[in-house]
């Protein structure tokens, strides 16, 4: 596929985009090539809701395609299919509720300080990003609260 030809793995992080991950999910012995990937959050609720109004060739979906433009070159917008699942529609892994809020990551007590000098940092104390993002948050945090206390000493 043109991201390998171009030495990109095909893999990203993002937080510019609706598409949060984003893989190479190419299967090399049926020569079926395609880049997969997963919005979370306000992200997810945004596409659920814009592909049910408006179809496959929603707003949302047009920034997702103009993400991996960004991310992996022009040849990305050179769509074949796509294939879109909500997981909001699943039985089996999402669970109507009254609202939509969005559920926080982690224990907001974990990021406080406990004891003067006792700190957290990891995926579980970052509210708002969770998964690797929120771990790499949460140190930055940690460490910038151990300067902030050893100076105070």
């Amino acid at each position: 596929p043109f991201w390998r030809q171009a030495g990109l793995s095909g893999s990203a992080f993002s937080e510019a985009g609706p598409l949060s991950q984003i893989w190479d999910n190419s299967d090399d012995s049926l020569s079926v090539h395609a880049l997969a990937g997963f919005a979370f959050g306000d992200a997810a609720v945004a596409l659920a809701e814009n592909v049910g109004s408006e179809g496959r060739g929603g707003a949302v979906l047009k920034a997702a395609r103009e993400q991996l433009v960004r991310l992996f070159g022009s040849e990305a917008s050179d769509v074949k299919r796509v294939e879109y699942m909500s997981w909001f529609a699943e039985d089996w892994t999402h669970v109507e509720s009254e609202t939509r809020e969005r559920v926080p990551f982690g224990q907001p007590e974990l990021s406080q300080p406990h004891c003067t000098a006792i700190l957290f940092a990891g995926t579980e104390t970052e509210p708002e990003h969770g998964h690797m993002e929120g771990a790499v948050r949460s140190g930055t945090r940690a460490a910038r609260e151990a300067i902030d206390l050893l100076k105070g000493r």
